[in-house]
């Protein structure tokens, strides 16, 4: 007997002790609907919910009980006895995602709820009873729906013959319950929807099909006929909604982020998806050549973007043409055409100068209305010009001067804004803003003028309140942007001062044009402008399009992001995948310095030979106005030349930055190499009074291979 009291002692202190080195596992109970659930593996079968998919990105203190199921609604979900089964499994600590709405919307009896009224009052029921069981909640608006209808398209069908270019919610008032009763009830949300929204457009039309059950027919066993879905995740979209959802969870549950796994290969990384805007150095399109735009506009047409503006030159300030590239992301350009070409004579003739481009459709014709300030090499015999075509993209057939009151407009740099009402308005440096008549054709009235006002003029519309950005004049330097604002149009117009942080020359660039960014459902003004380099403006003048924050009268753009995603509207370190090559590795000649860990040489024709095994790089340095220009050059494994280009090291205040990302090769051995041209950005304005840099340094930090 006392052998097996020992024993049973002994026992139960190995149990003890093991029990309590043991950690306590977190439940996640998910509820919802197909979007959601697990799927068969039946088969093969490809369909995923998002919720099956989770597990990848949680650690092992965390196990996954996803009870959601096809076809349910929140209230079938409760009739059925599902709920009952989940509240009788949870524990205190255990947490309940929640995301219906797909099938409450339906109008069958068993499933449909009232956003606002029922379906509110079943998510509050799962929230109020989840945490009388010591639980915590967390609410989901449905996923997005992949609906791109055709342009005229009066419902919505799920698939189309041909689709639109236009991602439209089929949702509606089945998002807001979730945040409205979130908000009530001070309970975590994710706003799931705009998530996949942003992640749909972000793919684009054609991209995002790869998320969904497009299933080829004869090609797969569990589905031998295909199918078109557009709502149902396949694995890789399963994958890819659950990382993001996790890395939501992980903002709003902050006790959930230690057991997030943010890194799993599969899931939805920025190097994946992100669309990034380089600031200040070049772009390539797709032919691998600089895109070549200044002074320049956007228009959103037929679901892609199309960037008009100024086609340099290197050689001189004449106007060689207007550009026009197109766009399905805003960040990979194709080349269109030059869209308007030097004119045989006339305003836009031989050794005449066009700027400041701008396109709007005009909505009573459907024609296309091009604007341009031209003038002679002197900038002695301005006019505002302008240009039709019937297609966005085609030759644009040069009209004359606009005119007003039957005389033309004798004015040079410009801008335009088109309402919402459809009107449309060009705008003048120092304040005249006139309205165009119906057809787009001719000024109608001078609507307001605009004191104090300066160059370069962009408008844009936000929250009722108009806001009119303008440059100082500085000729081609760089100035502190400033802006005014006016509840209407006609004003009036108060002056509130700069946008940027002051000294910072609106960031080395000058205003040009304010594009709506649309992003789930907001429209995020983006500011575009241009960091000239006169006089090689093909190959050296880059852009700066930061997005602008808005509230009440103040607008800002507070800090400064060299490289930015569009989608995601956040900062990327796109330097964080490339490999240094360390200073040793570098070959320069006798005439470049090591100074601090930086090398510099300002003598001409001096070479800074960088051997590299990857597709591109990019090299970092410091601008100031002592600075010039360096040919930056690729050379393949048998010496020749494969991408030549200059780049600009002049700037009025000291910048250490990317200065450029060669274009994407195939992957080999290559050598880089940078060239002191011994060349400096110098010029003077119509008072003669010389601007630039009083030196050709080039200066480099640091260069990585990618």
């Amino acid at each position: 007997m006392k052998l097996k009291l020992l024993f049973a002692l002994c026992a139960l202190l190995l149990f003890s002790a093991f029990t309590a080195g043991k950690k306590d596992v977190i439940t996640i109970f998910m509820i919802g609907d197909s979007t959601m659930a697990n799927k068969s593996l039946r088969n093969g079968n490809l369909e995923r919910g998002w919720g099956q998919m989770l597990p990848g990105f949680l650690t092992d203190d965390v196990r996954v009980d996803n009870h959601a199921m096809n076809g349910r609604s929140s209230l079938s979900f409760i009739n059925e006895g599902r709920w009952d089964t989940v509240l009788s499994k949870l524990k205190s600590g255990d947490y309940v995602f929640i995301q219906f709405g797909h099938n409450d919307e339906k109008p069958a009896e068993k499933l449909h709820t009232v956003p606002g009224s029922t379906f509110d009052e079943n998510l509050r029921r799962f929230v109020r009873e989840t945490r009388e069981k010591g639980a915590h909640p967390v609410l989901f608006n449905s996923i997005v729906r992949r609906n791109f209808p055709p342009e005229g398209a009066t419902e919505n069908r799920g698939s189309y013959e041909v689709e639109g270019n236009t991602l439209v919610d089929t949702h509606g008032e089945y998002l807001e319950s979730p945040r409205r009763v979130a908000k009530e009830m001070n309970v975590p949300f994710v706003d799931l929807n705009k998530l996949t929204h942003d992640l749909v457009v972000g793919m684009g039309v054609e991209k995002s099909k790869s998320l969904f059950m497009w299933v080829p027919a004869g090609k797969y066993d569990f589905c031998p006929q295909g199918k078109i879905d557009n709502t149902h995740l396949n694995i890789y979209g399963g994958k890819v909604v659950a990382g993001i959802a996790m890395e939501a969870v992980a903002k709003v549950v902050p006790e959930l982020a230690p057991y997030v796994r943010h890194h799993n290969p599969e899931v939805y990384v920025a190097s994946e998806m992100e669309k990034v805007v380089y600031n200040g150095i070049p772009w390539f399109d797709e032919q691998g050549n600089i895109v070549n735009a200044h002074g320049a506009c956007i228009v959103e047409d037929g679901g892609r973007y199309y960037l008009f503006g100024e086609y340099k030159s290197d050689k001189s300030n004449a106007f060689p043409g207007f550009s026009c590239y197109s766009s399905d992301d805003l960040v990979n350009w194709k080349f269109e055409r030059v869209v308007l070409p030097v004119q045989p004579d006339g305003i836009l003739g031989p050794d005449r100068v066009g700027e400041r481009v701008k396109v709007m459709k005009c909505p009573s014709t459907g024609e296309y209305v091009m604007y341009m300030h031209a003038d002679d090499l002197g900038y002695k015999d301005p006019y505002i010009g302008y240009a039709t075509c019937k297609t966005i993209n085609g030759e644009y057939k040069l009209q004359g001067p606009l005119l007003y009151d039957g005389k033309p407009v004798k004015r040079w740099d410009m801008g335009t804004f088109q309402d919402t009402d459809g009107k449309g308005y060009l705008l003048i440096h120092h304040g005249p803003v006139y309205r165009l008549s119906e057809d787009y054709r001719s000024i109608e009235a001078e609507v307001a003028h605009v004191k104090g006002a300066g160059e370069s003029p962009a408008m844009f519309k936000k929250n009722g309140m108009y806001y009119m950005l303008f440059s100082n004049l500085t000729s081609w330097e760089k100035n502190d942007n400033f802006y005014f604002t006016a509840p209407a149009i006609e004003g009036p117009w108060t002056k509130q001062g700069i946008f940027c942080p002051e000294g910072t020359l609106t960031y080395n660039s000058q205003s040009t044009f304010v594009f709506p960014l649309k992003r789930g459902n907001d429209t995020i003004p983006m500011f575009m402008g241009d960091r000239w380099s006169f006089p090689h403006q093909a190959s050296a003048a880059t852009y700066v399009w930061m997005p602008l924050q808005v509230e009440g009268t103040r607008i800002t753009i507070p800090e400064y992001w060299q490289c930015w995603d569009i989608n995601r509207v956040k900062p990327v370190d796109v330097l964080r995948n490339g490999k240094m090559i360390p200073t040793k590795k570098m070959m320069p000649d006798a005439a470049w310095k090591e100074e601090n860990g930086r090398l510099l040489s300002n003598m001409k024709g001096s070479v800074l030979a960088v051997p590299f095994q990857g597709t591109h790089a990019a090299v970092t340095g410091e601008s100031d106005c002592h600075s010039g220009y360096a040919r930056v050059s690729v050379l393949n494994a048998k010496k020749d030349t494969i991408y030549s280009s200059l780049v600009d090291f002049y700037s009025k205040y000291p910048e250490k930055a990317i200065r450029i990302m060669t274009p994407k090769l195939p992957k080999g051995d290559y050598t880089l190499l940078i060239e002191v041209t011994g060349i400096k950005p110098v010029w003077t304005d119509k008072s003669k009074t010389i601007y630039g840099s009083d030196n050709t340094f080039v200066t480099i930090d640091k260069i990585y291979y990618f």
